[in-house]
């Protein structure tokens, strides 16, 4: 029997699902109504509550050892509303070790909090939702000198946001196209093939940093630039349009992962901007600029666009 909804859904009111310390907190309706369907009868609430099922079986000791969250993620009613759910309308909590691909194609609308650390491919394919891993508060080891999460974290991503405090792997960001992201040090390779998106470093970078970045931007503190392959890349200090939402990653770095790195740059943030580098593909920042004059210009966009790329 099909279902439908007139209109666009919208949440119910009350709090969020949630999963913190082994206790489910769930509303008593559905966070959206039932939709259209091609009679399946499927909603997202059941989906929802296959995924907590899953993370309390795996925070208990089963043997489930997927990425459980892809359950969700993939359900053919979930995919009707991505990039529509408001903030943080799902939000996990876990606490512990976790495998290959935690929160792979995490859409919108939807947190997973980590404490604890990450093996590789972190946010494959992020489609808009927010990931954030920290290490245990007890932790003996400054988290800036430490690894949090593996190699080709947000590989593919599209969308969403990352915070990670301490450092990862090689090739961080890799073809990331469109998310945003927040790390204490990367490996080689780093924002390799990246066409979008803005990436922030609060520690080291590998060698071989940005080869092949032909889009988006990373702001890089303390940036040693014979790391950098510099083939389709300019480096510049932060333009004074950008220091701001610099300034507000730092900060939201901050809040979501209690940064020690952060709080010692915001402390002193006047000196602290001048010392990162923005590193920026040149074809990108020459297409930027013909965006921003066509805007003053009161021009077309889409000319402007043309004009810049074939020039």
């Amino acid at each position: 029997m099909k279902s439908s909804y007139n209109g666009k859904p919208a949440p119910s009111e009350g709090k969020p699902i949630g999963y913190s310390g082994g206790e489910l907190q769930v509303p008593d309706t559905p966070i959206i109504p039932f939709i259209e369907g091609d009679g399946t009868g499927r909603d997202i609430w059941k989906a929802s509550r296959r995924v907590f099922d899953a993370a309390v079986d795996h925070a208990y000791g089963g043997k489930r050892r997927v990425a459980w969250f892809e359950v969700f993620a993939g359900e053919e009613s979930f995919k009707k509303f991505n990039n529509w759910l408001p903030d943080d309308t799902v939000e996990v909590h876990l606490r512990g070790t976790a495998g290959q691909s935690f929160g792979a194609f995490v859409p919108t609308g939807v947190t997973l909090r980590l404490t604890g650390d990450a093996n590789d491919y972190v946010g494959k394919g992020l489609s808009g939702g927010r990931l954030v891993i920290r290490p245990d508060e007890a932790a003996p080891f400054p988290a800036e000198a430490q690894i949090i999460a593996g190699n080709t974290i947000l590989y593919g991503a599209t969308g969403g946001e990352v915070f990670l405090r301490g450092r990862v792997g090689e090739r961080f960001a890799v073809r990331n196209s469109g998310a945003t992201a927040v790390v204490e040090g990367v490996g080689d390779h780093g924002c390799e093939y990246m066409t979008g998106g803005t990436v922030v470093v609060l520690g080291p970078t590998g060698r071989n940093f940005a080869a092949g970045m032909s889009g988006g931007t990373a702001f890089v503190w303390r940036l040693d630039t014979a790391r950098v392959n510099r083939e389709l890349v300019d480096l510049s200090p932060v333009a004074a349009d950008d220091k701001r939402a610099l300034r507000d990653l730092v900060e939201r770095h901050h809040a979501e992962t209690g940064s020690a790195v952060a709080a010692r740059l915001l402390a002193e943030w006047v000196t602290a901007v001048e010392e990162f580098t923005a590193v920026v593909p040149r074809e990108y920042k020459r297409v930027l600029e013909a965006i921003r004059a066509a805007e003053a210009a009161g021009r077309d966009i889409d000319d402007a666009v043309m004009e810049a790329v074939r020039a």
